[in-house]
């Protein structure tokens, strides 16, 4: 039985990114290795992560613990992990190739695949670079240029990214649209689910139904950029409530500004929720004004799931946002234009026109996706 080798730098990229594929690749009868680190495993909790370690051992997956860094500079640890990898790499034979994820996944992986002479798939979860990018943001493109002529094949999830690198990648570049979610089933509940949903969130939160609900959800961090969204509700009504969902580095900082700005009854800061579509319907509009983004899948889930959403032009959600009736695209620096979008959606009591918009939201469902990313491991079976 040949195998195959998926790797991410946190075990919540395998969580939230690759459980279908390695469902896909077993399927095709092959051996699943996953390494990853499973120690800071990113943006998920422990239990999440148990559960993820239940689903591999019960899957007859092996696991690795690989000590990825957070980021790429650090030279010792990335040097660490990737004797690491090879050891993974060295102890097992009979490779199929090696399916990487994550920037620093997508580096140390390829590394270490051209070093044991196996092929190399990476999937791209959104370029730093762009056509629009800053030049601090090219300063990786140098790197992604050599790393392509060691890697069979390149995947990417939005289409600005696509033509880049079928410009400048010497190598075989695919297309899925995003990594797909369950947007028929999301579409398909019933009215009756849906208002059970509210009330179950809305009554364990104390807000009435008359609270008109911004959700956002992601890591607390400077990209996410979920400070914009605190600032912003200074200059909305006393009736609208902002939810947020997830952890990381800023938590303190923004409970901190919500005392100073007297906002503790009007921003709640959930942190880590498994229940976001239960939220989704307990909400009014999703307001996701990253500063770069492969795709978004959060905002994604949230318009399947109804609501409107207050993205980036500064990212890849023009690739779902297509129209006015699914969304308004937002410059995430300004403050005016986050505040006129808000008041504008909580005016109008906006939701998105998805009986309209079918065929386009479909493209995006994770059985389509699969189909995709089936071919595309089908390809390297030889």
């Amino acid at each position: 039985m040949r195998r195959v080798l998926v790797l991410a730098a946190t075990a919540s990229m395998i969580m939230h990114f690759n459980i279908r594929n390695i469902e896909i690749l077993r399927r095709l009868g092959y051996k699943v290795h996953v390494a990853s680190n499973f120690e800071n495993y990113g943006s998920m909790n422990s239990v999440e992560r148990d559960k993820l370690i239940g689903f591999l051992e019960e899957n007859n997956v092996e696991w690795h613990q690989i000590d990825f860094d957070r980021g790429i500079g650090n030279f010792n640890s990335n040097i660490k992990a990737l004797k690491q990898l090879n050891d993974v790499l060295k102890t097992y034979s009979e490779w199929a190739f090696v399916h990487a994820h994550s920037p620093l996944g997508g580096v140390l992986g390829r590394i270490a695949a051209k070093i044991n002479k196996i092929p190399a798939i990476y999937t791209a979860h959104g370029f730093h670079f762009s056509k629009s990018g800053s030049l601090k943001n090219w300063a990786i493109f140098p790197i992604e240029l050599m790393l392509s002529l060691i890697t069979s094949e390149i995947i990417v999830i939005n289409k600005a990214d696509y033509s880049l690198a079928k410009k400048y990648f010497p190598t075989q570049v695919s297309y899925i649209p995003s990594v797909g979610t369950n947007i028929k089933e999301r579409m398909d509940i019933p009215t009756k689910k849906r208002r059970e949903n509210f009330w179950d969130i809305r009554s364990e939160l104390g807000l009435s139904e008359e609270k008109f609900i911004y959700f956002s959800a992601g890591e607390l961090n400077n990209n996410k950029n979920h400070g914009k969204i605190i600032e912003a509700m200074n200059s909305l009504p006393d009736n609208t409530i902002l939810l947020i969902a997830g952890v990381g580095e800023n938590e303190d900082r923004y409970h901190r500004i919500i005392n100073e700005c007297g906002l503790s009854n009007r921003v709640k800061l959930l942190g880590y929720r498994k229940d976001l579509q239960k939220i989704h319907h307990a909400s009014d509009a999703f307001v996701f004004p990253s500063k770069r983004e492969g795709l978004g899948m959060s905002g994604l889930d949230a318009l399947a799931d109804g609501l409107y959403i207050i993205g980036s032009s500064t990212t890849n959600m023009s690739d779902f946002i297509s129209n006015a009736s699914l969304g308004k695209l937002i410059n995430p620096n300004s403050l005016e234009e986050m505040v006129e979008s808000m008041y504008k959606v909580f005016t109008e009591k906006r939701r998105p026109d998805l009986s309209a918009n079918e065929s386009h939201m479909y493209m995006f469902d994770s059985a389509y996706v699969d189909k995709i990313m089936e071919g595309i491991y089908l390809r390297h079976m030889e």
